[in-house]
C-alpha cells in the first residue's frame, strides 16, 4: 500500500533500504509501480479526459467516435515518447556497462523503470552510482522535463516542452502560426 501511494504520488519513497533493487527482474512489481507512476503522472485533467471517452465510447445511448482534447494527446504522446526514448537510451548506454549482469529481461526492465520514474518518481531498481555519466545526463533531462499539469508530478511539464519543440518546428517550416494535433496554439500560450 504504502509503495502504491508512494509511486502514483510521484514520492519515490520506499521501505526497502535498497529502493526497489531487489525487485528489477520482477515483471508484476515493475509493471505496476511503472503504470501508478505514469497515471500520477498524466495529470488529473488528462485522466478524466479519458474516463469520459471510454465512457462515452462504451455507452449505447452515445456511441461517439473518442475526441481527446489537445493537451490530453499532447501529454500521453510527450509522455510515450519520452518513456520510450529514455528506456532506449537506457538501454544502449547501460546494456554493457551498470546493466551488464542482468538478464535480457533484467536490463530490458531497468531500462524501462528507469525511464519512467526518472521523470519525477525518484525510484530506482539499480545502482544509481553505478550508471555512466550519459546515463546520468538521460535522468538530469527527463528530470527537468518531469510530468504534466495537473499531475503529481514535477519538472516544467511535458506540454511546456511539446509547445515548445512545436514552435521550434514552426519556424523551421516558416509557418506563421504554431499548431499542435492540427490545432492553433494561440500567441499568448507560447
Amino acid at each position: 500500500v504504502f509503495h502504491s501511494i508512494s509511486a502514483f504520488c510521484n514520492a519515490g519513497f520506499s521501505t526497502f533500504s535498497g529502493n526497489l533493487v531487489r525487485f528489477r527482474d520482477d515483471l508484476p512489481t515493475n509493471v505496476v509501480i511503472s503504470c501508478l507512476i505514469i497515471a500520477g503522472g498524466l495529470g488529473f485533467t488528462v485522466i478524466k479526459d479519458l474516463q469520459e471517452n471510454i465512457k462515452m465510447r462504451f455507452d449505447p445511448a452515445a456511441r461517439r467516435k473518442i475526441t481527446l482534447k489537445v493537451q490530453t494527446k499532447t501529454v500521453l504522446w510527450m509522455s510515450g515518447l519520452l518513456i520510450v526514448l529514455g528506456a532506449l537510451a537506457f538501454y544502449i548506454l547501460e546494456k554493457n556497462a551498470s546493466f551488464a549482469n542482468f538478464s535480457f529481461k533484467g536490463k530490458v526492465l531497468a531500462s524501462v523503470f528507469q525511464s519512467v520514474t526518472a521523470r519525477t518518481a525518484g525510484f530506482n531498481s539499480c545502482s544509481i552510482a553505478g550508471l555512466s555519466g550519459a546515463s546520468l545526463l538521460i535522468m538530469i533531462v527527463l528530470m527537468f522535463i518531469g510530468g504534466s499539469p495537473g499531475s503529481t508530478a514535477g519538472g516544467v511539464k511535458t506540454t511546456t516542452v511539446s509547445v515548445l519543440l512545436s514552435t521550434l518546428v514552426s519556424e523551421f517550416k516558416g509557418r506563421e502560426n504554431t499548431e499542435m494535433f492540427k490545432r492553433t496554439i494561440p500567441s499568448g500560450v507560447i
